[in-house]
């Protein structure tokens, strides 16, 4: 076996990965974990993306540690314990701190127990590294050292948080920014804007469960997904590759889809396995139907090369109608590409999907 050859089996291992990624992550949601619960002491890597899925499609924020290195570990550590799984969007509104900013705000627990216990874990204030700026995210805070798990994204430059004194502290530092998915955000509910404080203690009380009781409507977080692995020489050709074999199944351009697979390529979907030219002369025609009938949020989670290998995970949610029949879905797609004399090529492609 060449090592080419090695490095597109050792991918191909992967796809089995995909399959089981949401049945782990159900079972991580179950219950918000506890600060004594997780390793708030280790550091995250120096950058690293987190997908949250929410009740409006999907939006990826990149974390920085060199901006706030104690924010970005606590980020990490939240993310990948799937904290935020299930957490209420309560708060699309205007800043509190300053005038004329409008801010995005979600994170906290569901139990008063759960609550108090992070509240008891805030983590050291820091000085602002980076600028904020429309897309950057911060922790919420009140006074020293009250940084704990809520996350505020700004809609708007909100420069003032920069320099801002509030609770005798100075600054938001800004821990990522979005880089994908801001008219998700832009399209939250916000027509309750910043009431929830006004019952604020209720909330600290009981959560999500107060929230969709008294504030019904309000959008959440599905799902977050942690990705440490992105880049490579030639990652922005890559993903051109599979976004180019996207547009030709929304533009129901079959012969456009089918040039960018190679020769040998094999795609796995709905149970079976199909070469180039069987997917050509079945599946394809379906596939460039759905996608050219039902909406879809696509965001590339993954982008990874090895040499003349590499590989692209993506997760999709999906929501409209299909044949008369509604359809609300995620999906996870892992396209392996490999480089050829014509460029790069798909050659192999797994999607699988689950209800929402």
């Amino acid at each position: 076996m060449t090592q080419d050859a090695r490095r597109v089996s050792r991918v191909l291992w992967l796809l089995g990965l995909l399959t089981v990624g949401p049945a782990l992550a159900d079972l991580a949601a179950q219950a918000q974990p506890f600060p004594s619960q997780l390793p708030l002491d280790q550091p995250a890597p120096d950058s690293f993306l987190v997908v949250f899925e929410t009740t409006k499609g999907n939006f990826v924020m990149k974390a920085h540690r060199d901006w706030s290195p104690l924010g970005v570990d606590r980020l990490y550590q939240l993310a990948r314990a799937h904290y935020y799984d299930g957490t209420v969007i309560y708060r699309v509104g205007p800043t509190a701190s300053f005038k004329g900013g409008y801010v995005v705000q979600f994170g906290v627990g569901n139990s008063a127990a759960l609550n108090q216990a992070w509240d008891a874990a805030g983590i050291a204030d820091e000085p602002v590294l980076h600028h904020t700026g429309t897309g950057t995210v911060n922790f919420a805070r009140g006074g020293p050292q009250s940084r704990t798990v809520e996350l505020g994204i700004n809609l708007t430059p909100n420069t003032a948080l920069d320099t801002v004194s509030y609770e005798g502290v100075v600054g938001f530092p800004p821990i990522a920014e979005v880089i994908e998915g801001m008219p998700v955000l832009e399209s939250l509910n916000r027509q309750y804007g910043n009431t929830v404080f006004e019952h604020w203690d209720s909330v600290m009380a009981s959560g999500r469960s107060y929230l969709d009781r008294a504030y019904p409507g309000l959008d959440r977080i599905l799902s977050v997904a942690v990705s440490t692995r992105w880049g490579g020489p030639d990652s922005t050709t890559i993903i051109a590759v599979v976004d180019a074999f996207h547009a030709a199944l929304a533009a129901g351009d079959s012969a456009g889809a089918v040039a960018l697979l190679s020769p040998d390529a094999v795609v796995l979907e709905s149970g079976d396995l199909e070469t180039r030219a069987e997917y050509a002369a079945h599946h394809l025609a379906a596939d460039i139907a759905f996608t050219m009938a039902v909406p879809s949020t696509r965001v590339t989670t993954q982008v990874h090369q090895e040499g003349d290998a590499a590989w692209v995970a993506a997760v999709t949610t999906s929501k409209g109608t299909y044949r008369d029949r509604p359809v609300a879905s995620q999906g996870a797609e892992l396209m392996v590409l490999s480089r050829t004399e014509a460029g790069w090529r798909i050659r192999a492609i797994h999607w699988s999907s689950r209800r929402l």
